[in-house]
């Protein structure tokens, strides 16, 4: 087995049987950062048949190499934007898992549910417009399309939000009712580099980052959402070592707009920080470019299920 199989971490004696225990041929939307670490994890998937990767910059024959062992991997270049060409990329696939940028993530899921894929992304955006409807929200009001044509969408399933919710949904199955769930994220980060690293770096998609940054934070509380200022509620958090001590900021994130729906018991406070690098936080709330923020719409309200 090689070190990077995905065998090693989930073998197949913990599998339990699956509708996708079959062999799947799989489309995979935007190859950056996070979508290159699924290329590798999925072309090494013994349940993984084909591997179709869709970028708007094209991929070279010697970046797929290493992808082409085991499994036939292809490779098209076009703008997930344009929906009409996504689809037949992605037609006579059974999976599209999405990794490209968050603003993508309607029309993907909507192609992926044309073609009768399953369908998987690792994060969701703020309003597609100002005063709009949460992205995650308005991902959400295609479930009944999804359950309709029998297929699954799993909605931001990365790291937080994806284990995030998952931790939570297991630490709340032992108690009757929810106090507060507090998501606090920090990390270190080492470059490989001769000349001194930066004090901060963002560790998902940059454009992501900012973007987040723009949308006015909530807080699950009093049993609706509250929006709060820009990087506001600023706090001195002790992450275990080696991270150790570092000020976080809210941010605007899926699982403080998901989480009180779905655990399925009262929720009294949900938020999310982020630590940042605090001249950084300064200079961000400061908005030398002056966009307005994105807020939540007149009226929108979560009500548990």
């Amino acid at each position: 087995m090689r070190k990077n199989d995905i065998g090693e971490y989930w073998p197949e004696r913990h599998i339990h049987p699956h509708p996708l225990a079959v062999r799947v041929r799989v489309a995979l939307v935007g190859l950056g950062g996070v979508g290159r670490v699924l290329a590798h994890e999925l072309s090494n998937n013994p349940r993984v048949s084909s591997l179709q990767i869709i970028d708007k910059v094209k991929v070279t024959s010697r970046g797929l190499a290493p992808l082409r062992s085991r499994i036939e991997v292809g490779a098209c270049e076009l703008d997930a934007a344009h929906n009409a060409d996504l689809v037949r990329a992605v037609r006579g696939c059974d999976v599209v898992v999405n990794t490209s940028v968050s603003d993508l993530n309607l029309g993907i899921m909507r192609a992926a549910l044309r073609v009768g894929a399953d369908y998987l992304d690792v994060a969701a955006t703020g309003p597609r417009k100002p005063r709009g409807l949460p992205g995650i929200l308005e991902q959400l009001t295609l479930h009944e399309s999804y359950e309709k044509a029998d297929l699954r969408a799993l909605l931001s399933m990365g790291l937080d939000p994806g284990m995030s919710n998952v931790m939570a949904r297991e630490a709340s199955d032992r108690l009757e009712t929810i106090d507060t769930i507090r998501i606090r994220s920090g990390g270190t980060v080492r470059v490989r580099q001769s000349r001194p690293s930066p004090k901060f770096i963002p560790l998902y998609s940059r454009e992501a980052f900012f973007s987040d940054v723009r949308i006015r934070p909530t807080v699950w509380q009093r049993g609706r959402l509250e929006e709060r200022d820009l990087l506001s509620g600023e706090e001195d958090y002790a992450f275990p070592d080696p991270v150790g001590i570092q000020k976080t900021f809210l941010m605007a994130h899926e699982e403080v707009k998901t989480l009180p729906l779905y655990l399925g018991k009262p929720v009294g406070k949900v938020d999310f920080k982020y630590a940042i690098n605090p001249d950084l936080a300064q200079a961000l709330k400061a908005d030398p470019g002056g966009s307005p923020a994105h807020s939540l719409p007149d009226g929108v309200r979560i009500r548990l299920p």
